[in-house]
């Protein structure tokens, strides 16, 4: 008996298989997976693997997926409109597949649609798994609460030195308009792969131990794979920001998806030149409220300086009116008392000469009389009576050299010596400014000669 007679080979039996697979699963099925691997070819093909894990994580299902070309470019561009992400492992899909067996390759999974929706709900849920254990965890809205400086000028940027958005974001900052000077230190991290995680987490470490040197920190990202999102839904970055000394500023390159590390950041942007001009202008209105205060401060001085010398003028107007009619008013008064006071001593004067002479006549009718009485106290009275004359004469003498003195004193000549003139018109003095007409001649005595004078202008 021949021991083969029945025997299939290997590609008989593979056959069958195939066979039987298209006979029993003729059509496309929905199934939901996650992708532990994805793997592009030169041709355009896409490969993957998906998987299916126990709750424990556990491998309990695996299978090979194919995506053609022409169906990956379509599913593809599908997939990034509606996510905002790219195709990447770690993802959980839902996928139309038709089941696949070949002679050769074996068991595989024809992938010819993708549920957008699925995936985004899946994110969506990781996301909101981990927004609430930072917020069990007490820190999620602290970063924020810190706020901005009054002024960001010294920078610690955490980027990749080969990223687009880096460069962007420092031309932005230094060729602003308002001409404001910043200081940018760069702490190198990757910004894509699967090094993400730890090298931001170490770059914050490192800005962290010179916290005081810095007054923001910047996380920029910019251009690169919409993939490589993903990275910063981590909750050790997220809760790393969170809690972190600094204001963080997040500007990593997206339009229309926020991660994790965007909703816990002090300010978030979508891209790193749109966090420059933040920066720029949030600076700008500090400055500008500074130029309105000094402003304001310019004004108020130079209206009291208005104020104070409009107050100084009238002063200096008042005390130079008052001034001058104290001066008129003390020249009128002293004329008046050098005229009293010349009446007075010639009055005095010539009554003293008179009462002196009037006693001289009498005094040798008094004598002889007086001697012929008292003829024996003749001498005595003699004496007396001389002694009592050259007193009274004395006494008169001084009297009389003390107001010609007075007199002397207030003379006219002598007055004008110490600085004084007088003004004459028709040979009359003029005693007030009222007095005095513009555009006539007056007389000036002076002390040492005359002159004459024009009046242009009085003031009062």
């Amino acid at each position: 008996m021949n021991e083969t007679a029945g025997t299939l080979t290997l590609y008989e039996l593979n056959s069958i298989v195939s066979f039987g697979i298209k006979k029993v699963l003729p059509d496309s099925y929905w199934v939901v997976a996650e992708l532990n691997e994805v793997r592009t070819a030169s041709n355009g093909h896409c490969f993957v693997e998906m998987v299916e894990k126990d709750e424990g994580t556990n491998l309990i299902a695996k299978a090979r997926g194919t995506v053609w070309s022409n169906v990956f470019t379509r599913l593809r561009r599908k997939f990034m409109q509606e996510t905002g992400r790219d195709i990447t492992a770690g993802m959980k899909v839902r996928v139309n597949v038709t089941v696949e067996f070949h002679e050769l390759y074996g068991y595989s999974l024809n992938i010819i649609d993708i549920d957008s929706a699925y995936t985004l709900g899946d994110l969506y849920m990781k996301r909101k798994e981990i927004m609430l254990r930072l917020e069990q965890a007490g820190v999620i809205g602290m970063n924020r609460e810190l706020g901005l400086p009054a002024v960001v000028q010294r920078i610690a940027v955490i980027s990749s030195p080969t990223a687009a958005g880096y460069g962007d974001f420092c031309d932005q900052l230094r060729g602003n308009p308002y001409g404001i000077a910043f200081h940018i230190e760069l702490f190198p991290a990757a910004m894509q792969g699967d090094r993400v995680e730890d090298s931001v987490i170490a770059a914050l470490d490192a800005i962290n131990a010179r916290s005081e040197e810095f007054d923001a920190v910047v996380l920029v990202r910019g251009g690169g794979a919409t993939s490589d999102l993903s990275a910063f839904d981590s909750f050790d970055i997220a809760f790393h920001v969170a809690q972190y000394p600094l204001p963080v500023i997040s500007g990593i390159g997206h339009e229309r998806d926020r991660t994790v590390v965007d909703e816990v950041a002090c300010v978030a942007v979508k891209t790193p030149t749109a966090a420059a001009q933040h920066i720029i202008t949030h600076d700008h209105a500090f400055v500008t409220r500074l130029e309105g205060i000094a402003s304001a401060i310019t004004t108020s001085i130079t209206a009291s300086i208005a104020r104070q010398k409009l107050l100084l003028g009238t002063g200096v107007s008042r005390l130079d009116r008052a001034a001058t009619a104290l001066i008129i008013a003390h020249k009128a008064w002293i004329a008046g008392a050098q005229s009293r006071l010349d009446r007075q001593l010639r009055t005095r004067l010539h009554t003293s000469t008179a009462r002196l002479a009037a006693v001289t006549a009498r005094m040798p009718a008094l004598v002889s009389m007086h001697c012929g009485r008292h003829s024996s106290s003749l001498d005595r009275i003699g004496d007396r009576l001389a002694f009592a004359v050259r007193t009274r004469l004395d006494r008169q003498r001084g009297r009389l050299q003390l107001m010609e003195g007075i007199a002397a004193a207030s003379d006219p000549s002598n007055v004008l010596r110490k600085g004084f003139s007088i003004i004459r018109t028709g040979g009359v003095a003029v005693r007030t400014v009222a007095s005095l007409e513009e555009g006539h001649d007056y007389e000036v005595e002076m002390a040492d000669g005359k002159t004459t004078i024009t009046i242009n202008k009085t003031r009062q």
